[in-house]
């Protein structure tokens, strides 16, 4: 199967908008009439399909992998090891970047050692945030498709996938009136649906389904585009009634969230002629992005900067604003792409000299 380049481009935007909500541009800004917590409620609100759509892509190209590979029992437990790679990787990186940090604010190292051996201890919390750390919020999101695509597994050993897919479906709506999201406004059911179960698990499934299952691909892919749009519009005044008009959480996911991410998939796949350019190139790399960027949001904020300083220059002027996020999202892909470069470097002169070591034994 060739590499669908559409793919990879709409994870550039997809990665970009989850930078936005973290970087939060234009929230502090008011230029005439300009608001600038509307735009980033706009763009916050656009960015809602991201995540999900990295969930139905990652579904989907793991039921693709699984219709090319006889043994799939072996595949997932490669695919799941490489997650889990990706993921105590940084989740290390980021506990020791904390202490580094905890160290230049003298902080007790003791006290935070014990702490964190706490949070760390509870099986809840690594379930919902990965790792209990300042700069690793990000993490929640592998921990979630790891326990997402086991879960598959064992539906696929069982043979019921469709069952898994309505399951998961009437879990995410049920999701909807968890803690922090909009719908609790109505009936909150004091539990956290950020999650595997509640988010992850539908859409990871949903793209799984459609790697397995045949569809009828419209003609005019740009109709199921035109119809992302439409949805969104419809998210939009969702959200802007449940948060404006009821005083609502801003949740992660809404009900239109759904529609939108299911035609936006079908877009993707549908409109295959889109070649290898720059932004596809970027967008292969967001996962590296997704892990990294709160790294250097910290490091522009923490060290580079300092609070206050960040605050006065970046946080309240215009032209600061624009260039933030665009600089933490250029930095964040330069600098996980040099790290890929480094260890495969380091990985070739291993293997060099493994080879001229065996030379010389024989």
């Amino acid at each position: 199967m060739n590499r669908n380049h559409s793919i990879d481009l709409i994870k550039f935007f997809a990665i970009f908008l989850v930078v936005c909500i973290h970087t939060a541009p234009f929230s502090k800004i008011n230029l005439g009439f300009i608001n600038g917590s509307n735009i980033t409620f706009i763009l916050n609100t656009f960015g809602r399909f991201a995540v999900p759509y990295f969930f139905i892509i990652s579904g989907y190209l793991y039921g693709i992998k699984n219709n090319k590979y006889e043994f799939y029992n072996k595949y997932t437990f490669k695919y799941l090891l490489n997650l889990f790679r990706i993921y105590l990787g940084w989740a290390v990186f980021y506990v020791l970047y904390d202490f580094f940090l905890n160290c230049m604010h003298g902080i007790n190292i003791q006290i935070e050692a014990l702490q964190f051996i706490n949070k760390i201890m509870n099986l809840k919390t690594l379930y919902l945030n990965g790792i209990s750390s300042r700069h690793a919020y990000q993490l929640w999101y592998l921990v979630a498709l790891i326990i997402s695509i086991l879960i598959i597994w064992v539906f696929i050993k069982l043979d019921k996938i469709k069952l898994l897919l309505i399951i998961s479906l009437g879990l995410n709506l049920i999701g909807l009136f968890g803690e922090g999201q909009s719908y609790s406004q109505f009936f909150n059911a004091h539990i956290i649906t950020r999650d595997a179960l509640f988010y992850g698990l539908f859409y990871t499934t949903l793209g799984f389904f459609f790697a397995n299952n045949t569809f009828i691909p419209t003609q005019n892919p740009y109709v199921y585009l035109k119809l992302f749009f439409l949805f969104f519009f419809g998210q939009f005044i969702e959200r802007f009634v449940l948060v404006y008009l009821f005083q609502a959480p801003q949740g992660d996911y809404y009900v239109f969230t759904i529609p939108q991410t299911i035609f936006l998939f079908l877009f993707v796949v549908s409109c295959r002629n889109v070649k290898d350019n720059f932004l596809a190139k970027i967008g292969s790399n967001a996962v590296g992005i997704f892990v990294i960027h709160t790294f250097v949001i910290s490091v522009i904020k923490d060290i580079i900067l300092g609070e206050t300083f960040f605050e006065n220059i970046i946080a309240d002027t215009v032209v600061g604003q624009l260039l933030y996020t665009p600089i933490v999202f250029i930095s964040s892909y330069y600098l996980y792409t040099s790290i890929q470069l480094i260890k495969k470097k380091i990985n070739y002169i291993s293997y060099r000299n493994v080879i001229n070591e065996t030379k010389k034994a024989g």
